[in-house]
């Protein structure tokens, strides 16, 4: 038969410590690669927020009651109301993502 044998416990040590051990030429090379990570994900938030203002835009139009003014309809007024509304409230957190995204 098999002993059993115990499981080891993974033990973690604390992100400062382990920062503490590296020398200053690791530590510049870790901040910028930290710096380019930070900097891809907040470029990649932005696309994904402008492509989500866009569907978002492209469902409320399609799926949305038309107004019925006699024989003619259109996209009511409200629908479009919250287009743009919803679009300015998309767009500033894109900008500042996409332009702004090295600023700490």
């Amino acid at each position: 038969m098999n002993a059993a044998k115990p499981k080891r416990k993974l033990r973690l040590k604390p992100i400062a410590s382990l920062r503490a051990q590296l020398d200053q030429e690791e530590r510049t090379v870790l901040a910028r690669r930290d710096e380019e990570c930070n900097h891809r994900l907040n470029r990649l938030f932005s696309v994904l927020m402008l492509v989500q203002m866009v569907i978002a835009v492209m469902l409320a139009i399609v799926l949305t009651p038309r107004a019925w003014n006699g024989a003619t309809a259109s996209v009511h007024i409200h629908v479009w109301g919250s287009i743009i509304l919803g679009g300015l409230l998309g767009i500033v957190p894109a900008y500042a993502g996409w332009y702004h995204s090295t600023n700490t």
